[in-house]
C-alpha cells in the first residue's frame, strides 16, 4: 500500500499472489482501511477457491486466476520437475473451465507462464473482454536468459487485440524493455495500451 502511495498518479500495478486461504480476511482489512480505490491492484492465485473468498467479500477488485498447467494442457502432458509442457496445444477443455470460471466471478485478465502461453489465449481473452498477465513463473529468469520470441508475439498480439492489455511480470523490466526496443527497432512506451507492461 505504501507503494501505491509512492506511485500515486502513475500506471503502477500491485499484483498480490495469494496462496494462503487464511489470508483472505486481514487482506480485506487492510484494504478497506486504505479505502475502496482498488484501482493498479491485483489479486491472483493459483488456488481458485481463493479468488471466490475475494469475491464473496468484494465486487470491486481485480481478480486474475493463475492457471496450472494442466488444465491448458492435460495432467499426462506434463514435464515434472518444472511444469514444462510435452505438446503445442491447448486441450480441448481448457476454454471452457475458463469462460465457466469468469461467468462465475467475473474476472479480470487471464495469467500464465511464458512457457505455457499459446496464441489461442489470446484470442479466448479477448473473448471473454479480459486482458493478458504472463509471468516468468517460480525461477528467476534473468533478461539475458529471457524468451524474447514469446515477448515479440506478445507485443504483436498487444497491437493486433486494441481491447486487451498484456501484462508481463519479468525480473529484470528495465534490461528487457531495452532489449525489446532492440529488436522491435521501435519506441517504446511502456504506458501505451496496445505496448506490453513489463511489471516489477
Amino acid at each position: 500500500m505504501e507503494l501505491r502511495h509512492r506511485y500515486a498518479g502513475q500506471d503502477v500495478i500491485v499484483n498480490l499472489d495469494v496462496k494462503d486461504p487464511s489470508a483472505v480476511v486481514p487482506i480485506m482489512d487492510v484494504l478497506r482501511q486504505e479505502g475502496t480505490d482498488f484501482h493498479g491492484l491485483v489479486v491472483s492465485s493459483y488456488q481458485w477457491d481463493i479468488l471466490r473468498s475475494f469475491r464473496k467479500q468484494s465486487d470491486d477488485l481485480s481478480l486474475v486466476p493463475a492457471i496450472k498447467s494442466r488444465i491448458l494442457f492435460g495432467e499426462g502432458n506434463i514435464q515434472m520437475p518444472g511444469y514444462f509442457p510435452l505438446v503445442n496445444v491447448y486441450q480441448d477443455s481448457a476454454r471452457q473451465t475458463l469462460t465457466d470460471f469468469h461467468r462465475e466471478i467475473n474476472y479480470s485478465a487471464l495469467d500464465c507462464t511464458f512457457t505455457d502461453f499459446k496464441a489461442p489465449l489470446a484470442e479466448w481473452a479477448d473473448d471473454l473482454g479480459v486482458d493478458l498477465q504472463i509471468s516468468t513463473g517460480n525461477n528467476r529468469v534473468p533478461a539475458k536468459d529471457f524468451d524474447y520470441g514469446v515477448l515479440l508475439v506478445l507485443n504483436a498480439i498487444a497491437q493486433q487485440h486494441p481491447n486487451i492489455t498484456v501484462t508481463c511480470k519479468v525480473d529484470e523490466p528495465d534490461l528487457v524493455r531495452q532489449r525489446l526496443r532492440d529488436l522491435t527497432q521501435t519506441p517504446f512506451f511502456p504506458d501505451e495500451q496496445h505496448s506490453l507492461n513489463p511489471e516489477i
